[in-house]
């Protein structure tokens, strides 16, 4: 309960980035910096729901919702919903459709600006949700010291030469 309420309002992340606004952005780069991801390039530092598309976009590792992509575990989602919002892909269940995300400055806010209020979620949704626009496809590296079959839990297929790796983080961890 402690920790729930000290993450109210994303002032962890909101720190780190050096800026105080909107954190949904910010909580996505942040859980990229704890692995490594940022330094080596392997996704971007922002506070920009809008850069951060465009970084995917630059990239091509980005899948409009329209294009029929499956989305995998450490995927980025991107919403709109009148305002932009982004976060990490945890899981989907291709048998239930459902996404399961976590998310920075998200859930209920009784305050104003509406950012002081928010927190880290996780959420569920259909995969035809709306909001949804579509997905950032980080290449992630593979981990050479990983025992071959070594069960993760988290599966990553790019759809591309196989030499993507998986996530190093659990999205899970990182938000506590």
């Amino acid at each position: 309960e402690a920790a729930a309420e000290a993450d109210i309002g994303g002032k962890k992340y909101k720190a780190w980035y050096g800026m105080n606004g909107n954190w949904c952005a910010m909580f996505v780069s942040w859980c990229a910096d704890q692995c490594g991801y940022i330094e080596s390039g392997i996704m971007p530092k922002t506070a920009s729901v809008q850069a951060m598309l465009s970084w995917y976009q630059a990239k091509e590792q980005y899948h409009a919702k329209e294009d029929g992509y499956v989305p995998q575990a450490g995927d980025v989602v991107f919403f709109t919903n009148g305002r932009s919002h982004v976060g990490l892909v945890v899981s989907y269940d291709p048998a239930t459709k459902i996404l399961v995300t976590i998310e920075g400055n998200a859930g209920a806010s009784q305050t104003e600006p509406y950012h002081e209020g928010s927190r880290v979620m996780e959420r569920r949704y259909p995969l035809t949700y709306d909001a949804i626009t579509g997905y950032g496809t980080p290449r992630y590296p593979v981990d050479e010291n990983a025992d071959e079959g070594e069960e993760t839990g988290i599966t990553d297929d790019r759809g591309t030469d196989g030499e993507e790796g998986e996530p190093k983080f659990s999205v899970e961890e990182l938000a506590i």
